[in-house]
């Protein structure tokens, strides 16, 4: 687990980001943020122990994609960090479940295609057009493809966990999401929280140009 300040001045408020499968600093790096920023990433070993106290922090706001949510399913309970706003991005605590994430077959050929190729083509499959495909070139993670393959294996093998204890602020969900279908992203969502649709696939961030826009709902087209 890879644990990172991009901001810390030590202020009054701080954005948690628990980023998505395979991703460093470098999916968010667009994002501006008034306040301190720390990352969550690399999922090959979830340690709840290395993470930091927040309690000084008069304001904590969480956000978690993809994988990241069921990051923070895992590890936000026994953290036990104040949250002011909790916010998910396409994603659930079940990441591969046929019902509620990644059906198992498509995971595992997921894994079994994952070589320099299939990671290309991993990354194209999160956009639906092909303007926001090439930008993704500026945030591409810069992360070495065999501990991207042990950290798919590892969220498979760990499983989910369903936390009653949590409440969401809002949940988006791409209508055009391949990688974590839509259909079963609403079913996991449903009675749980307040779902705001948004165009376009997996990847949801050029919807956004700061931290605040996320936590506000206020998503457009850039």
């Amino acid at each position: 687990m890879r644990i990172e300040w991009v901001n810390q001045q030590g202020g009054g408020q701080v954005v948690v980001f628990f980023n998505g499968w395979g991703m460093d600093r470098r999916a968010v790096s667009h994002l501006a943020c008034d306040g301190d920023l720390l990352l969550i990433s690399d999922y090959r070993k979830l340690e709840p122990e290395l993470l930091p106290d927040l309690s000084a922090y008069g304001e904590v706001r969480i956000a978690a994609w993809s994988m990241g949510v069921w990051a923070a399913f895992t590890l936000l309970p026994d953290w036990g960090v104040p949250c002011n706003r909790l916010v998910g991005l396409n994603g659930t605590a079940l990441p591969v479940d046929n019902r509620y994430g990644i059906p198992e077959a498509v995971y595992r050929l997921t894994e079994r295609g994952m070589n320099e190729q299939g990671r290309e083509k991993f990354f194209a499959r999160m956009f639906t057009g092909e303007t926001e495909r090439r930008r993704f070139r500026h945030n591409a993670p810069e992360r070495e493809l065999p501990e991207q393959l042990e950290e798919l294996a590892a969220i498979r093998e760990a499983g989910g966990r369903d936390s009653a204890t949590l409440h969401w602020s809002n949940v988006y969900v791409s209508e055009g999401d391949v990688i974590f279908p839509t259909a079963n992203q609403r079913a996991f969502w449903e009675n749980r929280c307040v779902v705001t649709p948004l165009p376009g696939g997996h990847y949801p961030f050029y919807r956004f140009g700061c931290w605040d826009e996320i936590f506000e709902g206020t998503a457009n087209d850039r």
